[in-house]
């Protein structure tokens, strides 16, 4: 009898268990964070998922938007933030949920010190320390062609580095400039940088994205915390500012 009882036991958890997973209040959700995107949404997002699902084993990494988008494709994450200018993939939905402005970033010595604001077409012929293209292709692509269509000339582009190592290369470069989001352009004024908003002034979006065949219910339940939590953004830019986006690059179906 006490063995009977032992296995219904059992069972009662099991199927309770099974419950569970299927309401999407247990089980797992692979989240990757975007690096550039390290304040704000993302953590509100994640804690209030938390604070809603604490039986759910969250596992968390970070990366850029291409590494991002490669895992989801490959199914090694179950929702990733990213940079919007990614372009879309088949198969993986898309949500935009931020807008970060860029400025420009400058040693101290240059002579966009002198001024408040830089007119866009004063970087014709600077010297410009770009991102890495590996990092979101399609964003760099974007932010080269603004700068060309702005200024009339190919960019002086002369190096490329992977965001989190542009601030030093530049502290580095002697008098060459590099265009950021506000965040990480406070962060390089530890490096002794400073930096200028542009007119017009260029516009990043952010979001997050997953698969759309996921049938997780820990998924549903992630979209449906972001859905409440994250206010839709403006349809229309605030005046005098331009949003880089580029046509997609090729990519992996």
């Amino acid at each position: 009898m006490d063995h009977a009882r032992s296995l219904v036991q059992i069972e009662d958890r099991a199927l309770a268990a099974l419950r569970d997973h299927l309401a999407g209040i247990a089980g797992r959700l692979r989240i990757s964070y975007l690096t550039l995107w390290d304040v704000g949404l993302p953590a509100d997002i994640v804690a209030e998922y938390r604070r809603r699902y604490p039986s759910i084993k969250l596992e968390m990494t970070t990366g850029y938007s291409q590494q991002n988008m490669d895992c989801l494709a490959a199914n090694d994450v179950d929702v990733a933030f990213i940079g919007t200018a990614i372009g879309e993939r088949k198969g993986i939905a898309m949500r935009t949920l931020d807008r970060h402005d860029l400025v420009v970033v400058i040693p101290p010595t240059h002579r966009f010190m002198q001024i408040d604001r830089v007119p866009i077409e004063w970087l014709r012929g600077e010297p410009i320390i770009a991102v890495t293209p590996v990092v979101n292709p399609n964003l760099a692509a974007a932010s080269l062609a603004w700068l060309a269509k702005y200024t009339g000339e190919p960019p002086n582009v002369i190096r490329e580095e992977p965001p989190d190592q542009m601030a030093a290369a530049l502290a580095q470069s002697g008098n060459a400039i590099s265009l950021m989001t506000v965040r990480r352009a406070v962060i390089a004024q530890t490096e002794g940088l400073e930096y200028r908003p542009l007119t017009p002034t260029p516009v990043i979006e952010y979001g997050f994205a997953y698969l759309r065949d996921n049938p997780s219910p820990s998924l549903a339940n992630f979209v449906a915390t972001v859905d409440e939590i994250a206010a839709p953004l403006a349809e229309e830019l605030p005046a005098g500012s331009v949003l880089l986006r580029a046509s997609p690059v090729a990519s992996p179906a």
